[in-house]
């Protein structure tokens, strides 16, 4: 990432965050008549609306673009997906207790996205370490790509 992009990132990064303080503070409006709906939550209000959470992303994305400080989360009782531990099974295996929020490789984008999904130690330590195998096979196909581009001016 060259640093013009990194600068987009960040802001964009701070805009989101700042877009989750708007979300939470919404919330007990927000659950009177939409509980349970995926919402796309935009400069303090809501753009639409969905059952699921990939039609809601799907859409987001194709409204307001992949750079937009949006924040799609599922409008629900007690604490926003911000703030606090999960509740309940992982939704990964459906047999442990969550205990984690688990944004794969979305990072803290998805999870202030509201793409977080409630996730048990075992399931989160497996995904980790089913990437950490991936990246690892790349280690020597880039040291042979940087020694090539080392001996180019």
């Amino acid at each position: 990432m060259n640093d013009a992009e990194r600068e987009r990132y960040d802001e964009t990064n701070r805009k989101v965050l700042e877009e989750s303080k708007r979300f939470d503070a919404a919330l007990p409006e927000l659950r009177k008549c939409l509980l349970g709906r995926y919402v796309i939550f935009l400069n303090g209000e809501v753009v639409d609306h969905f059952a699921t959470m990939d039609e809601a992303y799907k859409v987001a994305l194709k409204r307001l673009g992949e750079d937009a400080a949006f924040v799609l989360s599922q409008v629900r009782r007690g604490d926003s997906p911000f703030h606090g531990p999960p509740e309940g099974t992982c939704s990964n295996c459906g047999v442990r207790s969550a205990e984690h929020w688990w944004t794969g490789e979305g990072g803290v984008m998805a999870a202030a996205h509201g793409q977080a999904a409630p996730w048990c130690e075992r399931c989160c330590v497996t995904a980790q370490l089913e990437h950490a195998r991936t990246v690892a096979s790349d280690v020597s196909e880039l040291e042979e790509r940087l020694a090539a581009l080392e001996k180019t001016p």
